[in-house]
């Protein structure tokens, strides 16, 4: 059987950067999975000269 770890909202919040839209959405809600993961996203990278 396989072992699935239930994260908590602080989980998200705290490292959002390991988690897809979607276990965002399955935790904390599509409203603020949305903000939350816009906000990390929505500067495109810089190019290094």
């Amino acid at each position: 059987m396989k072992y699935l770890h239930r994260h908590t909202p602080d989980d998200i919040r705290s490292v959002p950067y390991g988690f897809t839209y979607k276990e965002m959405v399955e935790v904390i809600g599509e409203s603020e999975a949305r903000s939350l993961y816009s906000s990390l996203y929505k500067h495109s990278p810089k190019k290094n000269t």
